[in-house]
């Protein structure tokens, strides 16, 4: 019998050189097992599949090369604590889900040795945070941890307010943040100003 899927592919040719994999419209319930072998993959898209929890997201960090995860256009509904584990992440896709809350870890990825006070703790890397179209009440202060922030898509939630603390991203700049206009309305004018200088 033929062999198909991921898992037969590898012996066809060396999978583990792979960058890029995109894995759209399969009707993946979860992340294949294979793809954690893939040592020197960089990108991971999953758009449009039927995930609804990915607690095997764990085993992500074992493609120490991960800079982009995109699980756009699913249906989970949380992200489990242990992505904080995929230190090399810049940007995260998890927009067109049914998140109602995010962990509070998410602002910690690329943390310092977890014995430290969580106060410490600051992200690194992550460039990129994309959590349009869910159904989030509530951003977190801690996203002003995120020191290299450029980009914040949190447009088509159910936020009443945006945390003051996004002031305290220093590259984050209105290009870069997708909001409903009446939300952005809502901030200070001071920081408004802010966020809208070039």
């Amino acid at each position: 019998s033929s062999k198909t899927g991921l898992e037969e592919t590898k012996s066809l040719f060396p999978l583990t050189n792979l960058a890029s994999l995109e894995l759209s419209g399969c009707d993946l319930e979860r992340i294949p097992s294979a793809v954690f072998s893939l040592n020197n993959l960089q990108e991971l898209d999953l758009k449009e599949n039927k995930l609804c929890t990915v607690e095997e997201i764990l085993s992500l960090q074992h493609c120490r090369r991960l800079v982009t995860l995109r699980l756009w256009h699913n249906k989970i509904t949380y992200i489990p604590d242990h992505i904080t584990k995929l230190h090399t992440l810049e940007t995260l896709d998890i927009s067109f889900n049914k998140l109602k809350k995010l962990p509070s870890r998410l602002f910690y990825l690329n943390i310092l040795p977890e014995s430290l006070p969580e106060e410490l703790f600051s992200c690194k890397r992550i460039k990129t945070l994309v959590l349009s179209n869910n159904r989030l009440s509530y951003l977190s202060p801690k996203v002003g941890n995120l020191a290299q922030l450029v980009r914040l898509d949190i447009k088509g939630n159910q936020l009443d307010s945006l945390p003051l603390e996004i002031g305290e991203c220093p590259l984050l700049r209105c290009t870069g943040l997708i909001v409903e206009g009446s939300l952005f309305d809502l901030l200070p004018s001071d920081l408004q100003k802010k966020l809208s200088q070039g």
